[in-house]
Parts: structure tokens; C-alpha cells; sequence
């Protein structure tokens, strides 16, 4: 199938074969993308609309996956989820912007479901 991924610096495909098959990796890199985009939402749609295969957020896709609208194609028992870790780190002294502290709250409110 085509893939559908972020872009190449950052790959889920390329992260995830990374983590799980690593005698995969240089291959992985040659695959080329059919679609990439940074947009999660636009990257689910691309899925939906069988434009190719891609990584998702589990919580953006579980209503699909429960009415097998979307299928799993590596059993998650098998193989180590992407999780990505995020360090926000500010100087004390330094008053945040709006925008800033708006993002930290969002951080901590979100911080227990995100990408599980």
C-alpha cells in the first residue's frame, strides 16, 4: 500500500520500524511517501479515504477501529507503541506570553490520556 506520513524528517513509519524492526530500517527509509502532511486530522482523512496506509493517534481512530471502519494491521500486543515525550523548559525569571501559558495548561490537562 501507498504510505501516508508525516513529513520525511519526521516519520511514524520510519520511527516505528525504527523501534520494532530495525534490520528494516535502511529499507524503510527508501519507501516512498504518497501523501505527506503534518496535519493529524488531514492524515486520518488520507486513511479513511484509502489514500494508503499511515500511523494515527489511537484516540483519534478508536471510534473507527470499534466499527471496523479501520483495521489494525500489527496487533499492538506484538509490537512497542511510538510515544512521544514532550519537555517544555522556561527560564523562571522570564514571564511566558499568553499563547505559552495557554499551551502548558493544555499540556497538563491532557497529560494523563494523550497518545496511550
Amino acid at each position: 500500500m501507498p504510505l501516508v506520513d508525516y513529513h520525511d524528517t519526521y516519520s511514524a513509519f520510519n520511527h516505528w520500524i525504527k523501534k520494532n524492526q530495525r534490520n528494516l530500517y535502511t529499507q524503510a527509509q527508501k519507501k516512498l511517501r504518497a501523501v505527506t502532511s503534518s496535519n493529524n486530522v488531514v492524515l486520518k482523512q488520507l486513511v479513511l479515504q484509502c489514500m494508503g496506509m499511515g500511523f494515527l493517534h489511537l484516540e483519534s481512530i478508536r471510534a473507527e477501529l470499534e466499527t471496523g471502519e479501520l483495521i489494525p494491521i500489527f496487533p499492538s500486543t506484538q509490537y512497542q507503541p511510538i510515544h512521544v515525550d514532550v519537555d517544555v523548559v522556561y527560564k523562571r525569571k522570564h514571564a511566558l506570553g499568553f499563547v505559552h501559558l495557554e499551551f502548558i495548561k493544555l499540556l497538563e490537562k491532557h497529560s494523563t490520556r494523550w497518545m496511550q
